[in-house]
């Protein structure tokens, strides 16, 4: 999907080398799944449509060739506007064999590269009654202050970090792991702590971390969730992950 203005561009024989030796693709073309939607993300309309283009796109593309051809690992490579990711990971939920991968800028490449350890820290509010928010800074740290600005005192937040949060943090796959244990912990912890039926979702992270936020969501175990995208000059709600 696009970011922005952008559109991102997925390389195949990229895609080839990072899942080698361990794996071997099954067909000679990739599955796709592109957005083509003509409206722009400020548009009111914009995540309501998109969020129905990527539901029938991976219906159709995806879980209906999983059925049909019982493919035992799927290898995913995504790159868009992270709550469209969370969509697609609750989507490719964990019920599926799916493999998430992440775009490393340096050295450019989708390849996991050695792992090295990460610290995540989880903060949770003195009062928990108000509306909860769970604030996610893992590519980026200034997504707190705006966060906090947007809700002020009408909320419980949580907060859930790194020592030094930035875009080229995630390069390891025992790293992703660790996000993905670290995630569902929290939406267990913000779900048994609060008596409201939706959590608000401030998020700053990885491609591959948006992905794995959604796969380890669990319908009728965790609360609803409102995603929302936070740009430098506003913040706007965008999609609802619903039971």
């Amino acid at each position: 999907a696009n970011i922005d203005r952008d559109t991102p561009l997925l390389s195949y024989s990229g895609a080839q080398k990072a899942i080698s030796p361990e794996f071997y693709v099954a067909e000679h073309s990739p599955i796709k799944i592109q957005l083509y939607g003509e409206i722009r993300e400020t548009d009111p309309e914009f995540w309501s449509i998109e969020k129905k283009n990527l539901t029938r796109s991976i219906n159709q593309k995806v879980l209906d060739h999983i059925h049909e051809y019982g493919y035992e690992h799927i290898s995913v490579f995504a790159l868009g506007p992270p709550p469209l990711l969370v969509q697609l990971g609750v989507l490719l939920n964990e019920k599926y064999p799916v493999r998430v991968f992440q775009k490393i800028r340096i050295p450019d490449t989708w390849r996991w590269q050695e792992d090295k350890n990460i610290e995540f820290k989880v903060e949770a509010p003195t009062d928990k009654e108000k509306q909860p928010v769970i604030v996610i800074a893992i590519s980026g740290s200034d997504i707190i202050r705006r966060a906090f600005e947007y809700c002020k005192d009408s909320a419980s937040i949580w907060l859930m970090t790194v020592n030094d949060p930035n875009m080229n943090i995630i390069k390891s796959e025992l790293q992703l792991q660790k996000f993905r244990d670290y995630s569902r912990k929290l939406l267990e912890l913000v779900t048994t702590a609060t008596s409201w039926d939706t959590i608000h979702i401030h998020m700053a992270m990885p491609n591959s971390c948006a992905v794995e936020f959604g796969r380890v969501w669990m319908p009728k175990v965790h609360k609803n969730l409102l995603l929302f995208e936070n740009k430098k000059d506003y913040i706007v709600k965008t999609i609802k992950i619903e039971n």
